[in-house]
């Protein structure tokens, strides 16, 4: 049986680990990458941003200066 979710209830559910993501309570982010709307948890968002920073060579950069 398939489970029919309104928008709201889709936008809440991170994309990459399937939990609940209180935008509003723990933070996330939440927007649309083209026209896919995508949400990320607190936990998530966090570790898709330690990876960025940790593999960008202009941020290592601005940390050494």
């Amino acid at each position: 049986m398939d489970i029919l979710l309104s928008a709201k209830e889709k936008l809440s559910v991170c994309n990459i680990c399937q939990g609940p993501a209180d935008l509003e309570n723990e933070g996330g982010i939440q927007g649309y990458i083209g026209i896919i709307s995508f949400t990320l948890c607190v936990w998530c968002y966090a570790g898709m941003t330690d990876m960025v920073e940790a593999t960008c060579e202009n941020c290592q950069e601005k940390e050494n200066d």
